[in-house]
C-alpha cells in the first residue's frame, strides 16, 4: 500500500462567508460556511444566516471527495425546507420580540414579552401539513390593555401550552383544539383568560395547568365548544363561574376526570356553568366553591364552613399555608390550596 506523503501546514480558516444554497425547489437559503483543514481531511463549520431567524435549519454535511492533500467538499440537505407559511408564522413570532424555533415540523416558543398593547395574531391557514405549537414564554399586556394579547387561528396543527405564562385581561382565544399542560394563564380585568366563539374548539386541560380569573369580571374559561379535564386548575374569584360552556348545542361536553375548579356559589352548577350537554364529572376530580355572598370573613382553621365540595367524599377545609389562609382540598391522591385574600383565621 502508498504511503501517502504528510500534510502540509494548513492555510488559516476562512471567516466566515455567507454562501448561497440551493433547494431542490429552485429557492435557496444562505449559510455561513467557514472551512478548516484538518490532517487526514477537511471539514466545514456552518451555522445559519442570522437573518434567517427562527428556522433550524437542515443538517449540512460535509461529503469529503480526495484530490491530492485537500479535499472538497459539498453540501448536501438531508431534510425538507420548512412551508413558507411555517417561516412567516415565525417572522411573526419573532418580529414580535418572542424567540421561535422550528424542530421535527415542531415550533416552539419562548422569551419575555411584556406591556404589550397590541394583539399577536398567529396564523395557521397556509399550513400544508399539521404543525404542533409549544408554548413557553412569558407574555403580558400593559395595564388596563383589554383586548387580547394573543389569538390563534388554527386550521392546521395544534396549540400546546407548557409553560410560561400570559397576563392579561382578554387572553387568548382559539378556534380549535388547544392542549395546555402547564404554565399561567390569567385574566386580570373584565374579560376571559381563554374565550372562544367556535362550537368545535375543544380545551383539554392537565399537569399543572392554571387557568385564573383573578378580578371580578374575569372568566377563566369561556367557551362555545368542550373542555376535558384531567388535571391542572381552574380558579375564579368570582361568582361568573370557573368553566362556562355557552353553547346551547347537546354535542358540546365537560368532561372532568382529575384537576381542581373553583369558584364563589354554593352549588357544582356555580362553579361549573353548562348551558346543554353533557357534564361528566369522575375520578379524583374535584370542584369547590365558597359563598362568599354570607359575608363571613373569619372562619375557625379546620372546618368547612360555608365552603361546598363534590364529590361528597372529598375534603375542603379552611387552613392556613405559607402565612396566607385559604381552602385546603382533597380527593384521592388531588390534593392543594386555593389562597383567599381577606380570609382570617381562628
Amino acid at each position: 500500500m502508498p504511503v501517502m506523503p504528510p500534510p502540509v501546514d494548513p492555510p488559516p480558516p476562512v471567516d466566515p462567508n455567507l454562501v448561497v444554497f440551493p433547494w431542490n425547489d429552485g429557492s435557496s437559503d444562505k449559510i455561513s460556511v467557514t472551512r478548516i483543514f484538518v490532517a487526514g481531511g477537511s471539514y466545514l463549520s456552518i451555522a445559519p444566516d442570522p437573518n434567517n431567524t427562527g428556522v433550524e435549519r437542515s443538517r449540512y454535511v460535509g461529503i469529503i471527495s480526495t484530490n491530492g492533500l485537500y479535499s472538497d467538499i459539498a453540501l448536501v440537505r438531508q431534510t425538507p425546507k420548512p412551508d413558507q407559511a411555517v417561516i412567516d408564522l415565525l417572522n411573526i413570532i419573532n418580529n414580535a420580540g418572542l424567540i421561535g424555533v422550528y424542530k421535527n415540523n415542531n415550533i416552539y416558543i419562548t422569551g419575555e414579552l411584556h406591556d404589550m398593547n397590541s394583539m399577536l395574531t398567529l396564523p395557521f391557514t397556509g399550513l400544508s401539513t399539521n404543525i404542533n405549537v409549544y408554548f413557553d414564554a412569558n407574555i403580558s399586556a400593559i395595564s388596563g390593555y383589554n383586548n387580547l394579547i394573543l389569538y390563534q387561528t388554527v386550521n392546521r396543527g395544534y396549540f400546546n401550552i407548557i409553560g410560561g405564562s400570559m397576563i392579561g385581561s382578554n387572553v387568548l382565544q382559539v378556534t380549535t383544539m388547544l392542549n395546555i399542560s402547564g404554565g399561567l394563564i390569567k385574566s386580570i380585568g373584565n374579560g376571559s383568560a381563554i374565550y372562544s366563539s367556535s362550537s368545535t374548539c375543544i380545551i383539554n386541560i392537565s399537569g399543572s395547568a392554571e387557568i385564573i380569573g383573578e378580578a371580578f369580571g374575569s372568566y377563566p374559561i369561556r367557551v362555545n365548544g368542550s373542555v376535558n379535564m384531567d388535571g391542572g386548575k381552574v380558579i375564579a374569584h368570582n361568582t361568573l363561574g370557573a368553566i362556562v360552556l355557552f353553547n346551547s348545542s347537546t354535542s358540546t361536553t365537560f368532561k372532568m376526570t382529575g384537576g381542581l375548579a373553583f369558584a364563589y356559589g354554593q352549588t357544582i352548577a356555580d362553579v361549573i356553568k353548562v348551558t346543554s350537554g353533557l357534564q361528566d364529572i369522575s375520578g379524583n376530580a374535584i370542584v369547590v366553591a365558597w359563598n362568599k355572598a354570607a359575608g363571613i370573613t373569619t372562619y375557625t382553621a379546620g372546618s368547612d364552613t360555608n365552603i361546598f365540595k363534590y364529590p361528597t367524599g372529598a375534603t375542603a377545609v379552611w387552613e392556613k399555608q405559607g402565612g396566607a389562609s385559604g381552602i385546603a382540598y382533597q380527593n384521592g391522591s388531588n390534593s392543594g390550596f386555593i389562597p383567599i385574600e381577606n380570609v382570617t383565621l381562628n
